[in-house]
């Protein structure tokens, strides 16, 4: 072989040796940013998280199964911060589907029956069953404190259900205010000032009461939530990742994630103030190794409280919710996210943030080990 073929070929071996070698290094990069996964405080599935007062202090409930807890950490040093007895909370009976919140009452959707108690109570009250109403899917509270409404979805046949209204103040049976031929699932509500919204996992959102169609939505009327964002404007997420700013006059995209949307919606704050909204993401197909492409994303808000910018990864952006891309990758991002929610000051001095994850119980993202990471909250 000639001396010049000689050279080509030592460089070619050379080059592929360094080759081999970053990618060792991407590797061990890849695996030193890996957090030991931890044994959950609160398994399964667990159901969307709610805010009330209870016994005089702010407390976060969420549960799972049967099984409900409430967490509190004003301070934000308690070393226990789960189910404490000053706190006490009795269970509302049967496994609880979903949870809602108002001034006076925390409501649960546990076993066939809606359930609320009051702050002080010892307990739970049986909100009267509509006749001829299907099971009870969701409940979700919306409006100015003291005076907020309540609302309740109820299956039918097929893709179906039927929205009622319930009396925050006395134990009246709910009130139908939309019949199941052309109602969907209800996902979400919230209040402006002005009108309630509510949003539904196939027919669309109602403004009002009032169904809000665009003729050029791709989303086919399937909503996964509803939020008012800082700015007083309502935005909602689609099914397939398209989040559009919700008006009377129709529906306007603003932004698009590059996966389709779980249920996880809500605000993320820094220094007091709010900065990102945060949505969950969740690939077409799903499994514990399929790869990091779940978990959530992240839209900057702009000075006027509105979203400004494409989505984020976690980390990749300022501001942004966590401290190191690759291992919110190799955390909560390997995970679909169900719900997310970041408790007020009120009940966390810290304000952490929670996520309730499908099958791998409830997350949270703080500090362990003097690293802050996502994991399973002990």
């Amino acid at each position: 072989m000639k001396i010049g073929g000689i050279l080509r070929a030592a460089s070619l071996f050379l080059a592929l040796l360094a080759a081999g070698a970053c990618s060792q290094d991407a590797i061990f990069h890849e695996i030193s940013r890996e957090t030991k996964p931890l044994e959950p405080r609160i398994k399964g599935t667990p159901t969307n998280m709610a805010v009330f007062k209870r016994k005089g202090q702010d407390l976060l409930f969420v549960a799972s199964g049967s099984s409900l807890h409430w967490y509190s950490n004003p301070s934000g040093t308690e070393k226990s911060p789960w189910n404490k007895g000053d706190y006490a909370t009795p269970k509302p009976g049967g496994d609880i589907h979903f949870l809602a919140a108002t001034s006076a009452h925390l409501y649960a959707i546990a076993g066939s029956n809606l359930r609320r108690i009051g702050g002080s109570d010892t307990e739970w009250q049986t909100v009267t069953k509509p006749d001829g109403a299907g099971a009870l899917q969701t409940v979700y509270a919306a409006g100015p404190a003291g005076s907020e409404r309540v609302f309740v979805a109820a299956g039918g046949d097929g893709d179906t259900f039927s929205i009622f209204e319930v009396d925050d103040i006395t134990p009246s049976a709910p009130k139908l205010v939309k019949k199941s031929e052309n109602t969907g699932m209800l996902t979400g509500a919230v209040y402006d000032g002005t009108d309630y919204y509510l949003s539904t996992a196939s027919k669309g959102i109602y403004i009002s009461l009032a169904l809000i169609v665009s003729s050029t939505s791709k989303s086919d009327g399937k909503f996964q939530g509803i939020i008012l964002l800082p700015s007083g404007q309502v935005a909602a997420m689609a099914r397939d990742g398209q989040l559009y700013s919700v008006s009377a006059s129709g529906l306007i995209l603003l932004k698009k994630i590059d996966k389709p949307a779980t249920r996880a919606l809500c605000l993320w704050f820094s220094a007091g103030q709010p900065k990102l909204l945060l949505a969950g993401a969740q690939d077409t197909a799903y499994s514990a190794n399929s790869g990091y492409t779940h978990g959530y994303r992240e839209f900057r808000l702009g000075a006027d409280g509105g979203v400004t910018a494409e989505y984020q990864y976690p980390g990749s952006g300022n501001p942004t919710s966590v401290s190191d891309r690759e291992r919110y990758n190799s955390s909560i991002g390997k995970h679909p996210v169900n719900h997310i929610f970041q408790v007020p000051a009120s009940v966390d001095a810290k304000m952490t943030l929670f996520a309730s994850t499908d099958n791998n119980g409830l997350w949270s993202y703080r500090e362990r080990n003097k690293i802050p990471q996502w994991n399973a909250e002990e």
